[in-house]
């Protein structure tokens, strides 16, 4: 069990001797917050700046050319969306305004 590992890895570190262990495993109910597409956008675009930057960093370069970071332009556009009612985003794709 993952519990087992756990213990074993604390073990093996000198952090815990194994005799003795309480472990509190209390579920708490709570809502979930669905993922949008707008959200899951913005992560990729998050993540994809992120990569790019580690790449840049390992090739020992200020920037990677042809790469314009979006990061803040996506989030002001996930947020201008995020505020947007149900009504507002289908009147806008109806019109097919993005």
């Amino acid at each position: 069990m993952k519990r087992d590992l756990v213990v074993q890895a604390a073990v093996e570190l000198g952090l815990e001797d194994g005799q003795k262990l309480r472990v509190d495993t209390t579920a708490v109910q709570t809502d979930i917050h669905h993922p949008t597409h707008n959200t899951l956008l913005w992560d990729v675009v998050r993540v994809v700046a992120r990569l790019i930057g580690r790449l840049a960093k390992a090739l020992e370069r200020q920037r990677i050319k042809g790469f314009r970071d979006r990061t803040r332009s996506a989030q002001r556009r996930m947020q201008e969306i995020q505020r947007m009612t149900p009504r507002q985003r289908q009147d806008r794709s109806d019109q097919g305004i993005p």
